[in-house]
């Protein structure tokens, strides 16, 4: 592909991305797939390119005077990043098969402001901008972080590692690292999930017979975290509520030592297949599947009785996850917000009701927003009267047996602070 095609391909993927409801990862990989004529080069500058417009998009606007076109922030990206000058943006805009229209003058005028290699930050930019933020939304990470808020948000907005968990239904954490090590592979144990490795470069994990064999599966430490938290033990009954493709609930399997119960819910018939296929792979044998319908009241699980522990990773803004899926800040709108915040308040009410007298209730996302988390309690606990909070530092202290790294009643995760996803959980026990 010429450098001109390259540009023109990354602009018509990102306006994709941005119009559709797609994850930017699974959409390069369809990508992909539909042109086998692309070589490892052109698909390095492609996604690389890609995610530079992605983790810079408020920052590309800026530089633009705020024409935030994708074409625009594509092709001041280039001469930042320092992958083209302005003359060969000129040359390779030239409206050939394939390749950009032509550079206007105003766009020329524009881009020769840039420095070719310049970087994304200026002094001058307001801090909204530099933290690659709408104000409505900087405005509301400044309530979470206070004086930290440009390092954690600056945190979000790199990329993320890949985090293992090792399923020690079938090997232990310290065989699965021998074995990763004897194939050249480099990993860490991650700090606190006890069946974490954390692999120290970029894999291709899918291909490996670990994985194939159900004896790893990939999940951030976070979440795998979340699972151990649950204080799940082997002879309870556990229903995981918005499980998706189950990577909690195989984690959950494993710490029951595939006894008691675990059922998986989740509106997707697709995701739940996604699941029964990683139940299978990791030898899982005590969850069943139910597909749920969408009204959120949960009445089909009504003869089902009611759960030692009910797991409710609700979901959110994703905010927490921004550095898996950078695309997922240019699309949260305050409407969404909101709509998002009506949901997890119902999902809350409802699924209290399946928690059994001195059962627990597990309240998860992968958000840092206050309105999704903190106020969501706040509110549903003054609302029921039938719940209290259990001091994180007491849940992760019994189940982990090590110093809490957080604060407060409940528990938030930051990759600032701890290396994994923004996560935020609260665990609640039915009093009557």
């Amino acid at each position: 592909m010429t450098p001109g095609a390259r540009i023109q391909e990354t602009v018509e993927l990102i306006d994709e991305l941005i119009s559709g409801n797609h994850s930017a990862d699974r959409l390069f990989a369809r990508w992909f797939r539909k042109r086998r004529y692309a070589g490892s080069k052109d698909r390095v500058f492609i996604k690389n390119l890609m995610y530079e417009v992605l983790r810079n998009f408020h920052r590309l606007a800026w530089w633009t005077g705020g024409d935030s076109s994708i074409r625009s922030l594509t092709l001041a990206a280039s001469i930042l990043s320092g992958n083209a000058n302005i003359e060969d943006l000129v040359g390779w805009c030239d409206g050939q098969k394939y390749r950009p229209r032509p550079l206007t003058s105003s766009e020329i005028q524009n881009l020769r402001k840039l420095k070719s290699g310049g970087g994304y930050l200026s002094p001058i930019q307001p801090d909204a901008v530099r933290c690659n933020l709408p104000v409505w939304l900087y405005d509301e990470a400044v309530r979470v972080f206070k004086g930290n808020v440009e390092q954690e948000l600056t945190a979000l907005n790199t990329i993320a590692p890949l985090d293992l968990r090792v399923n020690e239904l079938k090997m232990t954490r310290g065989s699965a690292e021998n074995t990763l090590g004897a194939l050249g592979i480099e990993v860490l144990k991650t700090k606190y999930a006890p069946s974490g490795l954390r692999l120290m470069s970029p894999q291709s994990i899918e291909r490996l017979p670990l994985f194939k064999n159900g004896c790893i599966e990939v999940q951030d430490e976070g979440s795998q975290i979340i699972a151990h938290l649950c204080s799940a033990q082997k002879h309870m009954n556990v229903l995981d509520l918005c499980a998706g493709a189950g990577g909690k609930s195989l984690a959950l399997a494993a710490i029951m030592e595939n006894k008691g119960s675990i059922t998986l819910c989740d509106i997707d018939q697709n995701r739940l297949s996604r699941a029964s296929v990683r139940l299978r792979r990791a030898g899982v044998v005590n969850c069943t599947l139910k597909t749920i319908n969408s009204d959120q009241n949960f009445s089909e699980l009504s003869s089902m009785g009611v759960f030692d522990r009910v797991l409710l990773d609700a979901p959110c803004t994703g905010s927490g996850t921004w550095r898996r899926h950078p695309e997922a800040r240019l699309t949260l709108t305050q409407t969404r917000y909101s709509e998002l915040t009506l949901l997890q308040k119902n999902l809350l009410r409802n699924a209290s009701r399946l928690v059994a007298l001195n059962g627990q209730l597990i309240y998860a996302t992968c958000s840092f927003l206050v309105k999704e988390n903190e106020e969501q309690i706040e509110k549903f606990l003054m609302d029921s009267g039938r719940f209290k909070v259990i001091p994180f530092e007491d849940v992760w202290r019994s189940v982990l047996g090590s110093s809490f790294p957080c604060s407060g009643d409940y528990m938030r995760l930051s990759p600032y602070h701890h290396g994994s996803d923004g996560f935020f959980t609260a665990v609640l026990e039915r009093i009557k």
